[in-house]
């Protein structure tokens, strides 16, 4: 399955951790030429393996979303420098988001909410090709509207719900072109 394009296994009942290779069976961390990992609205358990990832890998699309997935952020998705979307949604991830988005420059749609991610509201400076961002219902830290909100003109829809974000709402949140919903 070496050449194996697209991985879609949406929708289904499939229940378990996600599998990655151990030297005696095979894991999706052998995909190299994947572009997509659709598992999401499944029963997937456990954490995300942080070797699932690898800078060798070609994914655009991780959607991971509605699972029962747990542990931190996958730190090592970084390495994968064409992804394009980030689907980790409505699960259950904890824990602070130290993840470094600077690495990702396609990335145009990252959904976060629904999952206990604290610490502080990750920095998403410099995305310019971001269209979709949604990091509601979460545990992050309360502050002050993050400057890069209003700095990101392909933002079409921005959704902080129950983010715990304070203080004084000014003109420029609202002065990317493109947004549509906030």
């Amino acid at each position: 399955m070496s050449n194996l394009y697209l991985l879609d296994l949406t929708d289904n009942k499939l229940s378990g951790t996600i599998r990655v290779s151990d030297g005696t069976s095979p894991g999706l961390d052998l995909l190299l030429n994947a572009r997509h990992f659709h598992l999401g609205k499944n029963q997937l358990t456990g954490g995300i393996p942080p070797n699932l990832f690898s800078s060798n890998m070609k994914l655009l699309h991780v959607l991971f979303d509605s699972n029962q997935l747990n542990g931190s952020f996958p730190s090592t998705l970084e390495l994968v420098q064409t992804l394009e979307v980030i689907r980790l949604d409505r699960n259950s991830l904890t824990g602070p988001i130290l993840f470094n988005f600077t690495n990702l420059p396609n990335l145009s749609e990252l959904y976060l909410s629904n999952n206990k991610f604290s610490g502080s509201i990750p920095d998403l400076s410099g995305k310019n090709l971001l269209t979709y961002v949604d990091m509601s219902n979460n545990s992050f830290d309360a502050s002050l509207i993050p400057p890069w909100f209003s700095s990101l003109q392909s933002m079409t829809s921005l959704i902080m719900e129950r983010t715990q974000l304070q203080g004084p709402m000014n003109a420029t949140l609202f002065s990317p072109a493109q947004l549509q919903s906030l």
